[in-house]
């Protein structure tokens, strides 16, 4: 990665300015350190190439790279107390490293906190015996918390970022994941209302073309006319289904409009030519001021009560009412419900995201379906 490259650049091109340093520096108040042996700069070369090199596998393998560079940072330390130079920060590579632990390790912690405490008392070991860049710094206990904080300074410049970014994505994920699985609901619940129906519908239509075809054949065949209806009509409503969950063109919208509340009408016919009993249709109607996701709403949620009427209650008469605030499908008889599915989960979903409440549950009269606009 091109980021590692330059991470490794910035850790040789600092390793360089601290060599020079230590030569431009050399024999200079306050400290009047000695000028170090060309050994001392090879060697402190060829540690920070090294420090360099595992910056570039930080991704792959922070934590190993980070005991690496930690070895090599005690090198440094005993190279500086052997040529009696002045103690100053530990290397960049140290950060860069405990930043990558915790980001792409997934449980670092218990490393990274043995890391912390070995290279915090290195360091505060390798300040007693340095020269301080500062006089006046001789009292060991000093020493020691300069040392100590300035490794872990290090380490915690590494840290606080990479949680702080391992978190917003961990975050960014949970939301991510969310969505999916809202998306997931909705296609799920738009497939089964779209479905459901009309596939309980040809079941019934088949069953009947069956039971007559010897002894009734011309009303086989209506019944026949009527499957193929409701298999045209399904397949149209899958069409507007998968158009609706992704961008149409305006010639799809215009061939597979969603239902409506014009629509209704014709949905309580299907039922009737399928021979449930839908003894009256009251009220008002609907308020028209409903928005294309309640009239869908609506439309969707009478469709699943008549399919579970005609499911759950096979000859039982069913009533609806439609008024301003709201419908009510009442099923008259006894109904034998069945653990909740997805259509009454969809159902309630579809309430909700309408900004409405609904009520699916036995009554004294049967079994009673309610939407109420709030």
């Amino acid at each position: 990665m091109v980021i590692d490259r330059i991470i490794a650049g910035i850790v040789l091109i600092l390793g360089g300015i601290h060599i020079t340093l230590l030569y431009a520096l050399a024999e200079q108040p306050p400290l009047n350190e000695p000028k170090p042996e060309l050994w001392v700069a090879i060697v402190l070369g060829i540690i920070f190439i090294l420090e360099a090199a595992t910056t570039l596998r930080r991704r792959s393998q922070p934590i190993t790279m980070l005991w690496i560079c930690i070895a090599l940072e005690a090198m440094r330390y005993v190279v500086l107390i052997v040529s009696e130079q002045a103690a100053n920060s530990s290397s960049i590579c140290i950060a860069a490293l405990a930043y990558a632990a915790i980001r792409y390790t997934p449980a670092p912690y218990k490393q990274l906190a043995a890391q912390s405490a070995i290279y915090t008392i290195t360091s505060a070991i390798a300040y007693i015996y340095m020269p301080m860049p500062i006089e006046g710094i001789d009292a060991p206990l000093v020493r020691i918390l300069i040392g100590a904080a300035t490794g872990l300074a290090m380490l915690v410049i590494g840290i606080i970022p990479g949680y702080v970014v391992l978190s917003n994505r961990r975050l960014a994920e949970a939301k991510r994941q969310t969505l999916l699985a809202n998306e997931r609901t909705r296609i799920a619940r738009e497939l089964h209302d779209t479905t459901a129906h009309h596939l309980s519908s040809i079941a019934i239509q088949t069953t009947a073309a069956r039971a007559v075809l010897h002894a009734n054949p011309h009303a086989a065949e209506q019944q026949l006319e009527g499957i193929s209806t409701s298999i045209s009509k399904a397949l149209s409503d899958v069409r507007a289904t998968v158009n609706h969950l992704r961008t149409p063109t305006e010639a799809e919208t215009n061939r597979t409009p969603q239902p409506t509340l014009t629509t209704i009408p014709d949905l309580i016919t299907e039922c009737q030519q399928l021979g449930m009993t839908i003894l009256r249709v009251t009220g008002p109607g609907l308020r028209d001021t409903l928005t294309t996701p309640e009239q869908q709403c609506a439309y969707r949620i009478i469709q699943e009560a008549l399919t579970n009427a005609r499911k759950h209650a096979p000859g039982a008469p069913v009533t609806i009412h439609m008024d301003n605030h709201g419908l009510t499908v009442q099923t008259h008889g006894h109904f034998q419900p069945s653990p909740p599915g997805r259509g009454s989960i969809g159902m309630h979903e579809r309430a909700y995201n309408c900004g409405a409440t609904l009520t699916n549950q036995p009554n004294t009269q049967g079994w009673e379906v309610t939407l109420t606009w709030t």
